[in-house]
């Protein structure tokens, strides 16, 4: 008995495993040549460029993700997942639920970022020292 709940944990185990990596492949499957993420719009697939994107707002499996033209895309991916394919196109993960586009930024305060198109993001004392730091060090290269 004790043998087989080990081998029914162990199953269990795999089978979570297997889904998250299943999650994993399909949001590297969203880009497409690291320019594009394909997100599904009024029932239909669209291809929303990552430099016209201006922040993503995250909310437990769900995140929203606002276009540049003032549209907003809630997307069934969690802020997470999108952290890992938006960090390394030029966006900073200022919160936990927020991820900004580094061009998109007008202003800087210690608590919060002012974007291009009105929005105030907060900045969280957990990434506060570390999203300032990266911005000086983008001003600097300026």
């Amino acid at each position: 008995m004790l043998q087989h709940n080990s081998i029914t944990n162990a199953s269990l185990r795999i089978t979570q495993h297997k889904e998250e990596v299943v999650k994993q492949l399909d949001v590297i499957r969203l880009l497409d040549h690291a320019e594009y993420i394909t997100v599904r719009k009024n029932g239909k697939l669209q291809q929303l460029r990552i430099e016209e994107i201006l922040h993503c707002v995250g909310a437990s499996n769900y995140s929203s993700i606002y276009h540049q033209s003032g549209f907003k895309v809630m997307v069934p991916r969690t802020i997470k997942s999108l952290a890992s394919v938006l960090l390394p196109t030029g966006f900073l993960r200022v919160h936990r639920s927020h991820i900004i586009h580094q061009d998109a930024i007008h202003r800087v305060f210690t608590t919060h970022i002012e974007l291009s198109n009105g929005d105030f993001i907060p900045i969280s004392r957990r990434y506060q020292k570390s999203t300032l730091q990266r911005l000086a060090e983008m001003a600097a290269c300026s």
